[in-house]
């Protein structure tokens, strides 16, 4: 699995797993579930679009299509932990 995309809000959240699904793309929300949890702490990146690997490509293409002057997260997780 792979990060198509991070949002902060859960309807863009929603929004962006739609477009994926209708595109024919399996997606799967993390996050979506810890909203409560936070209270009135912003929640900056925490929802989480994962695609499959063979997907990914596809999945960015509509998404840039969505809004193109959105970047695309990094391949590889570990640059996400630095």
């Amino acid at each position: 699995m792979k990060i198509a995309c991070r949002t902060d809000s859960l309807i863009d959240a929603h929004l962006r797993k739609g477009l994926l699904e209708s595109g024919g793309i399996r997606v799967h929300l993390g996050g979506e579930y810890l909203s409560g949890a936070l209270g009135e702490m912003p929640p900056f990146g925490l929802y989480v679009l994962w695609v499959g690997d063979e997907d990914l490509a596809a999945a960015r293409k509509l998404l840039a299509e969505l809004d193109p002057a959105a970047p695309a997260p990094p391949d590889d997780l570990s640059e996400l932990l630095a």
